[in-house]
């Protein structure tokens, strides 16, 4: 099944605790990060981990987007492996177009005028113009698209999860049934040869 294969992969991909220990993050939260509830994959605790990452993959928070991941996950007691992958929807290649329209919705909504000349100019000649002029609609839109986004992925990868498991769960039923029924008649071989 597809969801089976998806939730698969996913779960190959996220980081694991060796991969963690001695990270940035585990200097930080010390052992509390490897607390057993953050560890656990359960339809709820991994589509809420997402959810953290994906909010925070939106916000300009590049550079310690996945200590704040951490430390809400350790907070809310999420997966905190699912949360640390969905931090990455914000990389090198992606940061830019995504920042670019949070921005654009901010300003949208603040009512500034956007000016892509003047964006640039603002981002590379006055950081103060940046810190007052561009931060609260870059915030704003984070803040709006990332909700949306938070949403929407919990409601998918919920739905992933628990497909998953109740798939995991009729194959160990089916399995079971079969070793049941080989035992039944072995038993009855035993008994017709004695």
């Amino acid at each position: 099944m597809i969801f089976t294969k998806i939730i698969s992969y996913l779960r190959r991909r996220i980081p694991t605790r060796s991969k963690i220990k001695n990270s940035s993050l585990h200097r930080l939260m010390g052992s509390t990060i490897f607390r057993r509830e953050l560890w656990q994959f359960k339809p709820h605790l991994m589509a809420a981990g997402f959810a953290v990452g994906t909010f925070i993959a939106f916000t300009p928070t590049s550079g310690v987007q996945m200590l704040i991941a951490g430390v809400i996950c350790l907070l809310l007691k999420v997966n905190l492996p699912f949360s640390l992958l969905a931090t990455w929807i914000t990389n090198y290649l992606t940061t830019p177009f995504i920042y670019y329209w949070c921005y654009r919705l901010g300003a949208l909504i603040l009512g500034k005028h956007l000016d892509w000349h003047t964006l640039t100019k603002d981002f590379v000649h006055v950081p103060e113009k940046v810190l007052v002029e561009i931060l609260p609609s870059l915030w704003l839109g984070g803040i709006i698209v990332g909700g949306i986004a938070a949403g929407i992925s919990y409601a998918i990868i919920f739905l992933l999860a628990s497909l998953e498991r109740k798939s995991r769960l009729a194959q160990f039923l089916r399995q079971r049934a079969k070793r049941k029924k080989k035992k039944v008649i072995s038993q009855a071989d035993i008994t017709i040869n004695s």
